[in-house]
């Protein structure tokens, strides 16, 4: 099998070792095994024992267990300097795969530390795939510590705060995602809660959102960052439907307010580059 040369750059430092390496040949299979992986380069650490074959066109993880340590963004820069990475920072976490590269089984424990939020905490567990031009997953768990509302949206900006929870995936990058969310957002001890069903298209310009769900808790004093002159306050619960893009999106929402009795909305929001609006 070819292995494509990496472009011309370099880390400053590098050293590793590996314990066993062995491999197997036969007809349109072989298997490789990496025993005891100890690999350094620069800051970046990568322990762990890897077994993957080929079999025809398809690759596939027969064991994998591997921890990395401070994996930087800019060293896979790089490395890679067409790869195009959203955040910058330093990754470190454990792994372990079985399975097909189209369907494979993955647990894993992540920590990203960025240069710009701070930590970032994650657990994935589930299946995971890699389709021509597109990510599967099916039962994907996503455990995700509270992170700063603005990663998750722009559009959050005004409340600000954290938003942590659960979120589980099944779909195809090139069409629908469907997901179950349990979502805590939380700001100057004030504390909102929702869960329910969202399908997500992220095949447009801009995503599409198909979604119903349950207001367990809606802060309203946080929510009135929105809309500042409102002074809105009370605890809200209810049901909330989005359908649409993020600048054209209808809602449709029942909720009862603690402090002022019920309260009913259906209309369309939409946040366009110069603002919000509503309709």
């Amino acid at each position: 099998r070819r292995i494509g040369a990496l472009p011309p750059r370099r880390a400053k430092t590098g050293r590793g070792s590996r314990a066993a390496v062995r491999y197997v040949s036969g007809g349109p299979s072989s298997d490789i095994s990496l025993h005891s992986m100890a690999l350094a380069l620069e800051t970046a650490r990568l322990n762990g024992t890897v077994n993957f074959g080929f079999d025809k066109d398809e690759t596939r993880f027969d064991s994998v267990a591997v921890r990395v340590d401070r994996l930087d963004t800019r060293l896979v820069h790089r490395l890679l300097p067409d790869l195009e990475i959203p955040r910058s920072g330093v990754l470190s976490g454990v792994l372990a795969a079985r399975g097909p590269l189209t369907a494979a089984t993955i647990n894993g424990t992540f920590r990203f530390d960025d240069r710009q939020a701070g930590p970032l905490r994650m657990r994935a567990r589930g299946v995971v795939g890699s389709v021509p031009n597109a990510f599967v997953t099916r039962n994907l768990r996503l455990e995700i510590a509270p992170l700063p509302a603005t990663l998750a949206s722009e559009a959050l900006a005004p409340p600000g705060g954290k938003i942590g929870g659960t979120v589980t995936v099944n779909g195809r990058t090139d069409g629908w995602l469907d997901t179950r969310v349990a979502l805590v957002h939380t700001i100057d001890g004030l504390r909102s809660q929702v869960s329910g069903r969202a399908r997500v298209n992220l095949t447009g310009v801009e995503p599409r959102v198909d979604a119903t769900l349950t207001i367990d808790a809606l802060s309203l004093p946080a929510m009135s960052r929105f809309a500042p002159a409102l002074d809105l306050r009370g605890l809200a619960q209810g049901t909330l439907t989005l359908r649409g893009v993020l600048s054209d999106m209808a809602i449709a929402t029942a909720v009862r307010v603690d402090s002022a009795g019920g309260l009913q909305v259906t209309g369309r929001y939409g946040i366009p580059e110069r603002g919000a609006s509503f309709a």
